[in-house]
């Protein structure tokens, strides 16, 4: 068996913790597209969730294409997930949406028994990702792709990849809590043109299918 290698237009604003308003940044990257004269491709994730296959899941062969944008510090309402769920990893709902791929374990069309140790959660550019529990950040993925391990106080360890380049000021070693924003999707690595976030649940560090674990929200399409 090979095992998987180490592997945004509304209105609407956010609210921080100290009462702060704060623009969506679905905004803000659109509004950096327009102002560039660039053209913000959304919905690419959704629509390849259906006529895509996604034969290779986190080696990195090509920089994603990114925009020139700020850090922000966004709150995401989340709610907690029950006894045996985890949380839903995007910040999905009136804004944004996401579409869940039943496709862990799917081989990959090469040798040596190479699997899918993830599930692909196909969303839009700049989708908030979301540490599931509280934990710490043990490795950060760079280059030409990027994304987080992140180890919980639960014992588990959980993967990102795929992710943009930028994490939202978090530095490896930084703790967390459930509900921050640790990154955004994007298509780094093999994934140009196909915007998802590869999700890993690792029990033991061992994969695990996290698809039936996964808490449905209002915004997350499951097709099984």
């Amino acid at each position: 068996m090979r095992v998987d290698p180490d592997h945004s237009d509304g209105h609407r604003c956010v609210e921080r913790s100290d009462g702060s308003a704060l623009l969506s940044r679905r905004r803000l990257i659109s509004g950096a597209a327009a102002g560039a004269g660039l053209i913000t491709v959304m919905g690419i994730g959704r629509a390849a969730a259906t006529g895509s296959t996604l034969d290779r899941s986190a080696e990195a062969l090509e920089p994603a294409r990114r925009l020139e944008i700020p850090s922000l510090s966004p709150t995401v309402p989340f709610r907690p997930p029950e006894v045996g769920e985890i949380l839903f990893p995007l910040g999905v709902g009136d804004e944004w949406s996401a579409y869940v791929l039943d496709n862990y374990g799917d081989t990959r069309g090469r040798c040596c028994g190479y699997f899918h140790e993830g599930v692909d959660i196909m969303a839009d550019e700049g989708t908030p990702q979301l540490a599931v529990v509280d934990g710490e950040l043990t490795k950060r993925y760079e280059g030409n792709f990027w994304g987080w391990t992140l180890l919980g106080d639960d014992g588990v360890t959980y993967k990102y990849f795929h992710s943009a380049e930028d994490a939202n000021g978090w530095e490896l070693g930084d703790r967390v809590q459930q509900g921050d924003v640790i990154g955004f999707v994007s298509d780094s690595g093999t994934s140009v043109g196909n915007f998802h976030l590869h999700f890993e649940y690792r029990p033991g560090n061992q994969p695990a299918d996290s698809y039936d674990k996964l808490q449905r929200v209002p915004g997350a399409i499951f097709p099984n």
